[in-house]
Protein backbone atom coordinates (compact mmCIF):
# COMPACT_ATOMS: atom_id res chain seq x y z
CA UNK A 1 0.00 0.00 0.00
CA UNK A 2 0.97 3.48 -0.75
CA UNK A 3 1.78 5.37 1.94
CA UNK A 4 2.35 8.57 0.37
CA UNK A 5 -1.01 10.57 -1.14
CA UNK A 6 -0.82 10.55 -4.91
CA UNK A 7 0.58 12.84 -7.18
CA UNK A 8 -2.22 15.55 -8.70
CA UNK A 9 -1.95 13.86 -12.05
CA UNK A 10 -3.12 10.26 -10.83
CA UNK A 11 -5.98 12.62 -9.21
CA UNK A 12 -7.21 13.54 -12.44
CA UNK A 13 -6.59 10.27 -13.99
CA UNK A 14 -8.71 9.00 -11.01
CA UNK A 15 -11.50 11.36 -11.49
CA UNK A 16 -11.71 10.74 -15.32
CA UNK A 17 -11.84 6.94 -15.43
CA UNK A 18 -10.78 4.96 -12.09
CA UNK A 19 -9.65 2.33 -14.29
CA UNK A 20 -7.30 3.40 -15.98
CA UNK A 21 -5.05 4.23 -12.54
CA UNK A 22 -2.11 1.93 -11.48
CA UNK A 23 -3.16 -0.46 -8.80
CA UNK A 24 -1.49 1.13 -6.39
CA UNK A 25 -3.30 4.18 -7.28
CA UNK A 26 -6.48 2.64 -6.28
CA UNK A 27 -5.83 1.19 -3.62
CA UNK A 28 -4.64 4.33 -1.97
CA UNK A 29 -7.37 5.72 -2.93
CA UNK A 30 -9.65 3.80 -2.04
CA UNK A 31 -8.14 4.36 1.72
CA UNK A 32 -7.32 7.82 2.14
CA UNK A 33 -10.30 10.32 2.98
CA UNK A 34 -8.26 13.32 1.81
CA UNK A 35 -7.45 11.83 -1.37
CA UNK A 36 -11.01 10.57 -2.53
CA UNK A 37 -12.03 14.21 -1.48
CA UNK A 38 -9.61 15.73 -3.73
CA UNK A 39 -10.89 13.41 -6.52
CA UNK A 40 -14.08 14.54 -6.09
CA UNK A 41 -12.99 18.37 -6.73
CA UNK A 42 -11.54 17.56 -9.73
CA UNK A 43 -14.70 15.43 -10.63
CA UNK A 44 -16.95 18.44 -9.94
CA UNK A 45 -14.49 20.76 -12.05
CA UNK A 46 -14.70 18.75 -15.39
CA UNK A 47 -18.38 18.21 -15.01
CA UNK A 48 -18.86 21.77 -14.48
CA UNK A 49 -16.56 22.42 -17.68
CA UNK A 50 -18.17 19.61 -19.44
CA UNK A 51 -21.93 21.07 -19.17
CA UNK A 52 -20.56 24.37 -19.80
CA UNK A 53 -22.62 25.86 -22.83
CA UNK A 54 -19.84 26.47 -25.97
CA UNK A 55 -17.95 29.67 -26.26
CA UNK A 56 -19.88 32.15 -28.90
CA UNK A 57 -18.58 35.83 -30.03
CA UNK A 58 -20.85 38.57 -28.83
CA UNK A 59 -19.84 40.30 -32.98
CA UNK A 60 -20.19 38.50 -36.41
CA UNK A 61 -16.64 37.67 -37.15
CA UNK A 62 -17.67 36.79 -40.65
CA UNK A 63 -19.07 40.51 -41.10
CA UNK A 64 -15.99 42.02 -39.76
CA UNK A 65 -13.81 40.49 -41.74
CA UNK A 66 -15.61 40.86 -45.12
CA UNK A 67 -16.02 44.67 -44.62
CA UNK A 68 -12.18 45.17 -44.13
CA UNK A 69 -11.65 42.77 -47.44
CA UNK A 70 -11.72 45.54 -50.83
CA UNK A 71 -14.75 45.06 -52.65
CA UNK A 72 -15.01 42.45 -55.60
CA UNK A 73 -13.72 43.10 -59.14
CA UNK A 74 -14.59 41.91 -61.91
CA UNK A 75 -13.98 38.38 -63.05
CA UNK A 76 -10.71 38.06 -64.91
CA UNK A 77 -11.23 37.04 -68.53
CA UNK A 78 -9.77 35.12 -70.98
CA UNK A 79 -6.51 36.57 -72.63
CA UNK A 80 -6.66 37.78 -75.56
CA UNK A 81 -5.22 35.88 -78.14
CA UNK A 82 -2.60 37.14 -80.42
CA UNK A 83 -3.89 38.51 -83.31
CA UNK A 84 -2.78 38.55 -87.13
CA UNK A 85 -0.26 42.36 -86.70
CA UNK A 86 1.17 40.12 -83.29
CA UNK A 87 2.15 37.17 -85.93
CA UNK A 88 3.34 39.42 -89.00
CA UNK A 89 5.30 41.10 -86.51
CA UNK A 90 7.07 37.96 -85.13
CA UNK A 91 8.22 36.32 -88.43
CA UNK A 92 9.87 40.09 -89.87
CA UNK A 93 11.80 40.41 -86.62
CA UNK A 94 12.92 36.31 -87.37
CA UNK A 95 13.13 37.03 -90.59
CA UNK A 96 15.15 40.43 -89.75
CA UNK A 97 17.82 38.48 -87.39
CA UNK A 98 17.43 35.48 -89.58
CA UNK A 99 19.15 36.98 -92.76
CA UNK A 100 22.28 38.33 -91.10
CA UNK A 101 23.39 35.31 -88.97
CA UNK A 102 22.31 32.97 -91.56
CA UNK A 103 24.59 35.14 -94.04
CA UNK A 104 27.60 35.58 -91.79
CA UNK A 105 27.47 32.22 -90.23
CA UNK A 106 31.19 31.58 -90.86
CA UNK A 107 32.24 34.92 -89.35
CA UNK A 108 29.78 35.51 -86.31
CA UNK A 109 32.12 34.22 -83.59
CA UNK A 110 35.10 36.61 -85.23
CA UNK A 111 32.69 39.38 -84.82
CA UNK A 112 32.16 38.82 -81.34
CA UNK A 113 36.37 38.83 -80.55
CA UNK A 114 36.96 41.43 -82.76
CA UNK A 115 34.84 43.78 -80.26
CA UNK A 116 36.36 45.84 -77.51
CA UNK A 117 36.87 44.95 -73.93
CA UNK A 118 35.56 47.97 -72.55
CA UNK A 119 32.38 47.84 -75.19
CA UNK A 120 31.27 44.52 -73.47
CA UNK A 121 31.86 45.96 -69.71
CA UNK A 122 29.09 48.23 -71.12
CA UNK A 123 26.90 45.89 -72.48
CA UNK A 124 27.42 44.12 -69.74
CA UNK A 125 26.83 47.50 -67.17
CA UNK A 126 24.09 48.06 -68.81
CA UNK A 127 22.47 44.96 -68.63
CA UNK A 128 23.01 44.51 -64.86
CA UNK A 129 21.26 47.93 -64.13
CA UNK A 130 18.51 47.00 -66.19
CA UNK A 131 18.20 43.53 -63.99
CA UNK A 132 18.43 45.30 -60.94
CA UNK A 133 15.87 47.96 -61.40
CA UNK A 134 13.52 45.57 -62.77
CA UNK A 135 14.33 43.28 -59.72
CA UNK A 136 13.68 46.79 -57.66
CA UNK A 137 10.04 47.37 -59.16
CA UNK A 138 8.96 43.82 -58.46
CA UNK A 139 10.01 44.38 -54.81
CA UNK A 140 8.10 47.56 -54.83
CA UNK A 141 4.85 46.11 -56.25
CA UNK A 142 5.30 43.46 -53.68
CA UNK A 143 5.33 45.92 -50.70
CA UNK A 144 2.43 47.84 -52.48
CA UNK A 145 0.51 44.86 -52.65
CA UNK A 146 1.62 43.66 -48.93
CA UNK A 147 0.62 47.47 -47.42
CA UNK A 148 -2.97 47.00 -48.64
CA UNK A 149 -3.08 43.41 -47.37
CA UNK A 150 -2.30 44.89 -44.16
CA UNK A 151 -5.84 45.98 -42.20
CA UNK A 152 -4.43 47.67 -39.14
Amino acid sequence: MKTEHVSDLELQQYALDPTGCSKEAQDHMGSCALCQGEAATYRHLFNGLRDQPAATFDFDLAEMVLSRLPAPGPLPTEPERPGISTWVMIALVCVMTGIPLYLFRKNIWNTFLGISGLFLYIILGVAAIMVVSRIMAMYKKYQRQLDRLNFT
